[in-house]
């Protein structure tokens, strides 16, 4: 197990994989932000 988190550490700052946990935290923000807005308008917030 700790050999996969240092290898997913490791690739996470990798060149060519930066993109895509830029890409990745855009849209899991973009969706939490649409299910906040969801829950607003059902009125359980």
């Amino acid at each position: 197990m700790r050999k996969t988190i240092e290898e997913a550490d490791h690739l996470r700052h990798h060149q060519d994989v930066k993109h895509i946990f830029a890409i990745r935290k855009e849209t899991i923000e973009r969706v939490l932000e649409m299910q906040k807005k969801s829950m607003v308008c059902v009125g359980l917030l």
